[in-house]
């Protein structure tokens, strides 16, 4: 199966990737004691006979053919968010930051983002399989991570497949070493009262997508894996 079929946004943010800047450390990083606020959004839009449905997307999910699905993020305090998915093909990609360059002058810039970025959705093709997405959020910069997906893009034949292993026990490792801190607060934030299950006729815009964040607070390092499971 191929990952997914993207809409032409993502050529932009894969591309981000091949064109890092160089990795520099940042003491800001080193120095910021948390917390973690975010707002976050993980939404699935189905499209059946009598309009579409609009889903928030809080653990693994089946989807089909045809699903669209989009992310929104908004940072209330300052920190560094990872959007990473692993395909059912093996390929890596980094979906958010398009590019890692932009973490280079601290703090990390702020504001709220939508992946893919404006009227676009991601949508599933006719080919099925599983999707892994991993969302990891820091006070501070994770550079080794950073490294590795650099190395991974920059590879090539049985390299490039050892650091795809690499980049996914580097992820392992970060959300082991924090277990201590995988409590955290999650609420849904509240918008007119609408949480899930927002019916549609026409593919919703952007804004349908933030009134279905969960606002999260974690004390410096939060992450969360989900599996689509496309049938």
């Amino acid at each position: 199966m191929k990952l997914l079929r993207w809409l032409p946004v993502f050529v932009l943010l894969a591309a981000g990737l091949y064109s890092v800047s160089p990795i520099v450390a940042t003491g800001w990083a080193e120095t910021n004691p948390g917390p973690l606020k975010f707002n976050w959004a993980f939404v699935g839009y189905s499209k059946g006979d009598t309009g579409g449905e609009l889903v928030r997307i809080d653990r693994d999910v089946e989807l089909k053919s045809g699903d669209r699905f989009k992310f929104f993020f908004e940072m209330m305090q300052p920190g560094y968010m990872y959007l990473i998915t692993h395909s059912s093909q093996e390929e890596i990609y980094l979906l958010f930051p398009g590019n890692l360059g932009r973490y280079d002058t601290p703090p990390p810039p702020a504001g709220s983002f939508y992946i893919p970025s404006g009227a676009n959705w991601f949508q599933l093709d006719h080919e099925k399989g599983q999707e892994r997405f991993y969302l990891l959020v820091s006070t501070q910069r994770l550079m080794e991570l950073e490294s590795l997906l650099k190395g991974y893009q920059d590879a090539a034949g049985a390299q490039r497949s050892a650091f795809k292993d690499s980049v996914i026990n580097e992820i392992r490792r970060l959300r082991w070493k924090h277990r201590e801190f995988k409590k955290s607060a999650e609420r849904p934030v509240a918008v007119m009262g609408q949480t899930r299950g927002i019916k549609r006729a026409a593919l919703p815009d952007a804004s349908a997508v933030s009134e279905m964040a969960t606002a999260i607070e974690a004390k410096t390092f939060f992450s969360r894996t989900f599996t689509v499971d496309h049938q």
